[in-house]
């Protein structure tokens, strides 16, 4: 699915004139237009946060530790980490083993100061901070490159970024969270003319009708499924009629 398709279908359920579907004001109702970029925030801001995509996991090389400081800046060049979840450094080009992630009262406790302990000094434990840096110990004794794994949002779907992982992945989900989106938005307008809307629920259970298995094929492919596997889990067994 590209963009083009997600603006006729949205067109086409809700009853909007279009222009040009591959325009970034696309319908002829500016209203609309206005909701649609706040349309696509909404559906990939869910689909990432419900669903662990391993497609959205990022590996950035590109971040270098400061000598004799704990603070590390997490590296931007790809994106923004969401989500943490491995940190390395590389000596002399080798990756290292991840550090050890502990909290920060933690770390602070067993690495009050900023200074080295030793000669070479390699961080082996990471605790978060804040939304942009983490903290490292022992303190680097000097500057060392660092790996960093995690979750990154997606570059948005718009009329000039027509697909994403998400578009490609889930495309039924996406039409799916767009007809709730737009259920609602319709809905607020008629409460305010007086008539609400009773559709958002229906569109909202039929998204989690589609959430169920779009979630057991996330947990395959990151080998959580039955047994700690990539298979597909068994169908659960009823009990018999009585």
């Amino acid at each position: 699915m590209i963009y083009s398709d997600y603006v006729t279908a949205v067109g086409a359920t809700f009853q909007i004139p279009i222009g040009t579907a591959t325009a970034a004001a696309p319908f002829t109702v500016t209203a609309y237009n206005t909701e649609l970029p706040r349309s696509i925030d909404y559906i990939e801001n869910r689909l990432q946060r419900e669903l662990d995509i391993i497609n959205t996991e990022i590996l950035d090389s590109t971040g270098n530790l400061t000598a004799n400081s704990k603070t590390f800046t997490l590296p931007t060049a790809t994106g923004t980490f969401i989500v943490t979840e491995q940190v390395s450094i590389v000596v002399s080009g080798q990756p290292q083993a991840p550090m050890t992630p502990v909290s920060v009262d933690a770390l602070l406790a067993m690495y009050p100061s900023d200074s080295a302990p030793s000669v070479p000094s390699y961080p082996t434990f990471w605790a978060p901070f804040n939304g942009t840096s983490i903290y490292v110990a022992p303190p680097p004794d000097t500057t060392y490159q660092v790996q960093v794994r995690g979750t990154q949002r997606v570059a948005q779907l718009s009329s000039t970024n027509t697909s994403n992982i998400l578009t490609t992945l889930f495309p039924d989900l996406y039409i799916a969270l767009g007809d709730v989106f737009w259920a609602m938005f319709q809905r607020d307008m008629m409460v305010a003319q007086g008539n609400e809307g009773q559709g958002v629920m229906g569109y909202e259970q039929a998204y989690k009708a589609l959430m169920t298995p779009a979630l057991v094929e996330q947990y395959r492919t990151r080998f959580r499924s039955a047994g700690w596997s990539s298979r597909f889990p068994p169908a659960i067994a009823q009990p018999p009629q009585t």
